[in-house]
């Protein structure tokens, strides 16, 4: 499998990017760690949406939630 950046793909990589990069978000995620790590795919992508900025384009089936929250939300 082609990895971008060291993400499972070029979707992944964008919310974690995202996630990690913009003030309101990366609060946003602090505030709410535990309750995201619980939360299964449709409804996680919902809240991401839903709460947080994504200033690209995501095609959010691509996204490999288990990366995001491994490595984003966990170490939020």
């Amino acid at each position: 499998m082609a990895k971008y950046n060291g993400w499972a793909n070029r979707d992944t990589w964008l919310v974690g990017l995202w996630l990690n990069n913009h003030e309101s978000n990366y609060r946003f995620m602090r505030a709410n760690k535990k309750k995201l790590m619980k939360m299964k795919k449709p409804q996680l992508i919902r809240t991401l949406k839903g709460r947080c900025h994504f200033g690209d384009k995501i095609d959010w089936t691509q996204v490999r939630i288990t990366e995001i929250k491994r490595d984003v939300i966990s170490t939020a």
